[in-house]
């Protein structure tokens, strides 16, 4: 039988778990340091990868291509538009 082997689709699972633990570590950088994000990179996107802004711009064109040229894999970079205006949402 012909089943899908989880190892081809996914790779190697310690470098999957150890990826997660990378982003889930930017994800957090970013969270906690937001007040600071809005003073240095108002109204800008931002790239952070390995916990660090590695790219920012006034367009989320010019992020991602300052990104690909830099060589970082999209899918382990953060890219966030840092408002210097929190908005509220009425639910």
């Amino acid at each position: 039988m012909g089943g899908i082997n989880v190892h081809e689709l996914i790779g190697d699972p310690r470098k999957v778990a150890e990826d997660l633990q990378t982003f889930r570590e930017t994800a957090m950088r970013l969270s906690s340091r937001h007040p600071r994000m809005v003073e240095r990179y108002p109204d800008q996107w931002i790239a952070l990868h390995s916990g660090e802004v590695k790219a920012y711009g006034d367009s989320l064109d010019a992020v991602l291509r300052e990104i690909d040229a830099m060589g970082l894999s999209r899918d382990q970079t953060i890219v966030r538009f840092i408002d210097k205006e929190p908005r509220t949402m009425i639910l």
